[in-house]
């Protein structure tokens, strides 16, 4: 019952005075957080909500007890999807780590993770950077062994970096698809795909940077979420 009661006042808050906190937390003065939107996202121990900051608009996390908005890193007006799609959102069982994986590009999704400072969530290092060479790797170990140029046209068709689980605070488990067109003949025959798939288990080290310790193949329901 007193959560429901802080609740409810947090939510009168976050209506009433939203003016004002808006302009100390930077967010544009016209910008309000929307009466509904497509998704809701508490974390475990239901301090935070993901939530669009307005319909149409970029997401954030609430302190859902005093109705603060918490930019994440960075992303000071909140995460911005490309197209009509949601992001996809995963806390850590510690409600204080988040994973957001959203489309980014006409032909990318990717996936960003952030830390709770005590005061904001901070955008943690890239998990992208350090998979998107073995990517790469991988797809220049096809062509050598298929006699084909490295410096061969490969067609962007999509790319895809999706956070499936975080294991423990410095854990995570992250899918990866990558997905390229190429002709191996210059005016004839069929385009083939090229494709590199798998879902690899990254730790952060002491110093908070990423690092490969697993991979394994990707499963039809993982290549396939839908």
């Amino acid at each position: 019952m007193v959560w429901e009661k802080i609740c409810v006042a947090g939510c009168a808050f976050f209506r009433h005075g939203i003016l004002p906190l808006l302009l100390a937390v930077g967010i544009p003065a016209g910008a309000q957080v929307a009466e509904e939107v497509p998704m809701k996202l508490r974390s475990p121990d239901g301090c935070f909500e993901f939530r669009e900051l307005q319909a149409g608009s970029g997401y954030v996390v609430v302190e859902r007890k005093s109705g603060k908005i918490l930019p994440l890193g960075q992303f000071e007006d909140g995460i911005t999807v490309v197209g009509e799609g949601v992001p996809t959102t995963l806390w850590g069982g510690d409600s204080r780590h988040l994973a957001v994986t959203y489309r980014a590009g006409g032909r990318y999704v990717t996936t960003e993770l952030f830390a709770w400072t005590g005061k904001k969530f901070e955008r943690m290092p890239s998990v992208e950077e350090v998979l998107q060479p073995l990517v790469e790797k991988e797809r220049m170990e096809f062509l050598k062994k298929e006699n084909l140029p490295e410096d061969m046209y490969l067609r962007r068709i999509w790319d895809t970096f999706r956070t499936e689980s975080w294991r423990d605070a410095r854990t995570v488990d992250v899918f990866v698809h990558s997905v390229r067109s190429f002709m191996r003949g210059k005016d004839d025959g069929d385009p083939e795909d090229l494709e590199v798939s798998g879902v690899f288990t990254l730790r952060f080290d002491e110093a908070g940077n990423p690092q490969v310790i697993t991979r394994r193949g990707a499963t039809e329901k993982e290549l396939n979420p839908d």
